[in-house]
């Protein structure tokens, strides 16, 4: 499949910010640019494929694509977002993988004081140097966030996984996966550890995490997500969630609106 190459810095600048909205069901193509983007989400929610693996992006965090990086992205609440696309140069202290990094109070600070820069062909100022250094230090001391979700390879697999993606709830036995899958119960463990690098019960759980953050952008209540979510109580929802994020929903859905 052909991917389109899309170039955001022609004129020699080292940066170029964006402030963007947009709609719920907005999809972009699957494709890459030789930029590296900084994309940080006020408000709603993104769902972004990557070769691989599925990565979801809720408000209130910082996401990081290297230069090259194949993605394509599908909106899920109506999204307003800043974008900063950097040369490579500037990119070569960042992590060399997709990355989602937890978003302090200072970092969002810091962001919105940077999306009103005019960035000049001539390149950074000394003090939007010495800023941004600060920026990608904090950043790095914030830590990252647990949201990247490996898909397998084996056509029946990836059947599988993403109608375990699309209906998370679902609690069929293994032989029925494995049917579904067309394969031997002990053919799908074996083979979908090998592509994914998780059992299945530690990869449906993390599907299952990935819609519940999805499912909170949204506006659900805890409750409402839990069951959505295949969990028989709200308590067996929250521990599962702590555990995953170290904090309740609630903290987290607290967090993403600071």
């Amino acid at each position: 499949m052909m991917i389109p190459v899309e170039t955001r810095l022609s004129d020699g600048r080292p940066m170029l910010i964006r402030n963007q909205a947009h709609p719920v069901g907005a999809d972009m193509y699957l494709h890459c640019h030789p930029e590296g983007q900084l994309w940080a989400l006020w408000q709603g929610g993104v769902t972004i494929e990557l070769q691989g693996c599925q990565w979801v992006l809720p408000q209130g965090q910082i996401g990081w694509l290297p230069p090259g990086t194949p993605h394509a992205s599908s909106v899920f609440r109506q999204a307003v977002g800043w974008h900063a696309y950097l040369q490579p140069a500037l990119c070569e202290v960042f992590p060399p993988t997709p990355t989602v990094f937890r978003a302090s109070p200072l970092i969002r600070a810091m962001l919105a004081q940077i999306a009103d820069w005019q960035i000049a062909a001539a390149g950074l100022s000394e003090r939007q140097q010495r800023f941004f250094a600060v920026l990608l230090d904090e950043l790095l001391q914030a830590g990252t966030q647990p949201l990247m979700l490996p898909m397998p390879s084996h056509p029946g697999l990836l059947h599988l996984a993403r109608g375990l993606l699309e209906d998370p709830a679902q609690a069929h036995p293994l032989d029925t996966l494995a049917r579904e899958a067309g394969l031997s119960p002990r053919s799908l463990t074996r083979h979908f550890r090998q592509q994914t690098g998780m059992t299945l019960v530690q990869w449906r759980t993390a599907a299952r995490m990935k819609k519940a953050l999805e499912g909170l952008a949204a506006g659900g209540s805890v409750t409402r997500v839990a069951f959505e979510t295949g969990y028989d109580s709200v308590s067996s929802f929250i521990t599962a969630f702590r555990q995953r994020f170290g904090v309740t929903p609630a903290r987290y859905v607290q967090g993403m609106g600071k």
